[in-house]
């Protein structure tokens, strides 16, 4: 029954990663700890970054969605902070048919 009401009331984010290392099995272990569920993942890919951060002038740019219980994500954020391998990320909430009213608006 815990695992229904955690389904009911979780949402969906993405996360991007700026990573020094080309290993998405970190962040996968983070959000397995935390008790989310990936959604979806793209390649993870070597990009070079408009300005030195961190002393890094390339890095390896991940991305994943999930689904989370919202009370979950402060420890998500502090787990994410202690790791060396992330240089910086964001987490964002993905709003569900929100591409369905954008395209009703005639906005894009």
């Amino acid at each position: 029954m815990r695992e229904e009401v955690d389904i009911e009331l979780s949402g969906q984010y993405k996360i991007s990663l700026l990573l020094k290392k080309d290993d998405n099995s970190l962040i996968k272990s983070i959000l397995e700890k935390a008790r989310a569920s990936i959604v979806s993942q793209a390649n993870i890919e070597k990009i070079n970054l408009a300005y030195p951060i961190k002393k890094f002038n390339q890095a390896y740019l991940a991305n994943f969605e999930f689904k989370i219980v919202p009370t979950s994500l402060p420890n998500l954020f502090n787990e994410l902070r202690l790791k060396t391998d992330v240089i910086r990320f964001i987490i964002n909430k993905v709003e569900i048919g929100s591409e369905q009213r954008l395209k009703r608006s005639g906005t894009r």
